[in-house]
């Protein structure tokens, strides 16, 4: 993605006010000066996840309480779990998370008047990491089965699920109705928590499940195998359980059989494929290109558990027609094909921002799309993320090129 920076020099004139008090008597003064009140550190910017305190020191007596706010409204840390006071003058937050982003203040006060500090906390942007994850598991059909995936990141991820590569959302698994469903919220720690439930797994739910969480800062994925014993006989008659079985390729979503969608990736990216294959045990897998056998490359292999994994994908010797055979002890297969095609990656131009630029300026800044297999889509980032609502923003959007008018630019845009 092509970046540049803007800086902003600020023209606007600061003026300084003071303030004189209500007069008070001798007494009244200096029980006022002794009361005094810092927040410390002043401002942190923190991991999400992280274990934070900020320290309201107190000076002077008599107190007679201190208070917590938030971005001005009070802060209540017993309806909070992960917040917590030490004593009065320290608050800890546990499992920092997106929420607990913002302007802490403490306010401390006695009978003639109170003083106050604040403390900014933000959270810094940061790769997902993936907190809790399942295992590979072997079952007999008819047991429900629950994976679950939670994930902790700023800005707070998306937890996205695929089954054998194929995207797995809760509108997906319904054959049968609503025997599988897919669920997401966020919990009290501030993280992520998606699960894919099966109230009762039957060998069309085999296969190789993954769960990615993924935000502007980057991407996490985790996968393992869920195999249910059973599968198809020879004659097409489903079924379940230990013995004569033959392996089948099978949908999600209509639990018929079914081939791999043909694949398309980017010029030079990473891929993984995986082969379809319900029913257990599965003794191996094997793939062809164009109907010879694949032979291992470094960049090109497959894998034990029935993936093609490619390290970087090369147009000219990737493409084409990919097959993979499934085979049970008892010499059984199945052969599902897809094509693989290869998209060249968008190339942009280089932006560009006039020298000298200050606040009160207007000018525009044009994104242009060189080159690159259709389709594309451009869009405007300010540091790694969308860019806000701005009323002095226009955006202007054609098929190959994308201009970002500032009518009126401001400090806020530097970036």
């Amino acid at each position: 993605m092509a970046s540049s920076h803007i800086q902003v020099v600020s023209r606007i004139p600061y003026k300084t006010f003071y303030h004189s008090p209500t007069p008070r008597t001798a007494e009244q003064n200096r029980i006022a000066h002794e009361i005094q009140v810092s927040a410390h550190p002043p401002v942190q910017t923190v991991s999400a996840g992280s274990r934070v305190s900020v320290r309201c020191r107190v000076q002077g007596s008599p107190v007679a309480e201190v208070r917590w706010y938030k971005d001005g409204s009070p802060l209540h840390t017993h309806t909070h779990a992960h917040l917590m006071l030490q004593g009065r003058d320290t608050l800890v937050i546990t499992g920092v998370g997106e929420r607990d982003a913002g302007m802490y203040q403490c306010v401390a006060a006695n009978s003639l008047g109170e003083a106050q500090a604040s403390s900014q906390i933000s959270i810094r942007d940061s790769v997902p990491s993936l907190r809790h994850t399942f295992i590979e598991q072997t079952l007999q059909p008819g047991p429900p089965v629950s994976l679950k995936c939670t994930a902790l990141g700023h800005p707070t991820p998306v937890i996205t699920w695929t089954l054998d590569g194929r995207p797995l959302t809760p509108s997906s698994g319904h054959y049968g109705g609503q025997r599988v469903s897919v669920g997401a919220w966020v919990d009290v720690g501030g993280q992520v928590v998606s699960q894919v439930n099966i109230s009762s797994a039957g060998h069309m739910d085999g296969g190789l499940y993954a769960c990615a969480a993924a935000n502007s800062a980057g991407r996490a994925e985790h996968s393992a195998r869920l195999n249910v014993y059973g599968g198809w006989r020879g004659d097409g008659e489903a079924w379940e359980g230990l013995g004569d079985w033959m392996p089948s390729f099978v949908s999600v979503a209509s639990a018929v059989s079914r081939t791999p969608s043909n694949v398309t990736v980017v010029d030079g990216s990473e891929a993984t494929v995986v082969c379809p294959v319900a029913g257990y045990p599965i003794k191996s897998v094997t793939w062809t290109l164009h109907g010879r056998p694949l032979t291992p490359k470094p960049r090109r292999s497959p894998r034990a558990d029935g993936s093609l994994v490619f390290q970087s994908v090369e147009a000219e010797q990737d493409v084409g027609l990919y097959t993979c055979t499934a085979s049970n002890a008892q010499g059984r297969t199945a052969t599902a094909s897809f094509i693989l095609g290869v998209l060249k990656p968008p190339v942009l131009a280089e932006l560009k921002f006039p020298a000298g630029l200050v606040e009160g300026m207007r000018f525009s800044l044009s994104c242009s799309l060189l080159s690159g297999d259709l389709p594309i889509s451009l869009r405007w980032e300010k540091d790694g993320r969308p860019l806000p609502r701005d009323p002095v923003l226009t955006e202007t959007h054609s098929q190959f090129f994308t201009n970002l008018v500032f009518t009126d630019i401001r400090g806020r845009h530097a970036g």
